[in-house]
């Protein structure tokens, strides 16, 4: 399966490339588009998997936006979960990746207009589970788990 986002059309497609050759073309299998609540495909700028390929997560810049998208089945892939707004630190979010930590899957995201970065545990998809480090302004701050931000001495 292969995932293709299209920043100026607010989608994000998932294609079968099964028996891909000359002859046979890939299968849209799935199509999120449209700016905006539900599917918060405004501005697409990243997208990558978590390392079980279970969830698929792509960042909409226009939409201050994480969206979860599960992938356990491509056939029937479903928004599973948003996170989005600039109080959840996500104005303007431009990049994604996963990384597994001590067993854990973590989602990084980097902001463009104020340069924030916010991580967040996968296995708790939700805006209280926000934790990590960030630049605020210069200031480099931590948060832990229903914690709020403080300045890292």
């Amino acid at each position: 399966y292969i995932a293709i986002c299209a920043k100026v059309d607010n989608a994000l497609s998932i294609y079968s490339i099964a028996g891909v050759d000359a002859t046979n073309a890939p299968s849209r299998l799935k199509t999120f588009s449209g700016a905006g609540s539900p599917n918060y495909c405004g501005g697409i700028e990243d997208i990558c998997a978590d390392s079980a390929e279970d969830y698929l997560y792509f960042v909409a810049r226009d939409d201050d936006a994480v969206v979860q998208v599960d992938i356990s089945d491509p056939t029937n892939a479903f928004i599973s979960g948003v996170i989005s707004g600039v109080t959840n630190y996500l104005d303007e979010a431009i990049r994604i990746k996963t990384a597994t930590i001590q067993g854990d899957e973590y989602i990084i995201v980097a902001s463009y207009t104020s340069g924030r970065f916010v991580v967040l545990k996968e296995s708790d998809f939700t805006r209280s589970n926000v934790v990590g480090l960030r630049n605020y302004y210069g200031d480099v701050q931590v948060r832990h788990a229903f914690g709020s931000w403080a300045k890292l001495v």
